[in-house]
């Protein structure tokens, strides 16, 4: 906060990030978010032109992330510690690929009616609510955390074994059940291994 250590940042010390329409694309690209949601949710994307990967939000006062329209799929979300939904999935129909929601006071990735995507290689786990909800079979393919979706699509539930839980570290550990077990259809990840379920992709060229 720019005084030292006679402070801390708290959740709702700001308010939101709003893309909204515009005439040209625009991409968010490796943006973390802290301590907003003093109105609203602290990331939404409103845009049909906006590319959006690479994001996190954490510790808001209410929602991390909320999407009613973007530019081609959303890859590599994540969502630590809000007070509300960590990704909000509101509407639209493009593809939604490796999401990580984990210990947020609400659902970890949740499912509008209007939005009629599909979700893949994704993780929401240790979350207040459910850590998927609105999701039906077909709807989620190859994540971790759905009880319900367990055993169909490549889907399972059981702990990602991220580093960190608590501290808000969610890599996987070489251990991890979400290690190389994505979609096989998916891209590979940027180490060239098939993908990983989250928005971290366990990295063996280091």
């Amino acid at each position: 906060n720019g005084d030292g250590a006679a402070t801390a940042p708290a959740p709702g010390d700001w308010r939101t990030v709003v893309m909204t329409g515009q005439a040209v694309t625009s991409f968010v690209v490796g943006l973390e978010l802290r301590y907003g949601g003093a109105i609203g949710e602290s990331f939404r994307s409103d845009s049909p032109q906006t590319v959006i990967r690479q994001l996190r939000a954490e510790r808001s006062l209410t929602a991390g992330a909320a999407f009613t329209a973007y530019a081609g799929s959303l890859e590599r979300v994540a969502a630590f510690g809000n007070g509300g939904v960590g990704i909000d999935l509101r509407n639209g129909s493009l593809p939604v690929r490796q999401l990580t929601a984990a210990s947020n006071g609400d659902a970890g990735v949740r499912r509008a009616l209007a939005f009629g995507g599909t979700v893949s290689d994704s993780i929401a786990w240790g979350n207040a609510g459910p850590n998927f909800e609105g999701f039906a079979a077909g709807e989620l393919r190859f994540s971790d955390g759905d009880p319900a979706l367990a055993g169909q699509d490549g889907n399972i539930d059981t702990d990602p074994l991220f580093v960190d839980l608590l501290a808000g570290d969610l890599r996987l550990t070489d251990v991890s059940p979400c290690f190389d077990t994505g979609d096989p259809a998916s891209p590979l990840d940027p180490d060239g291994t098939r993908a990983d379920m989250g928005a971290y992709f366990l990295n063996v060229c280091e």
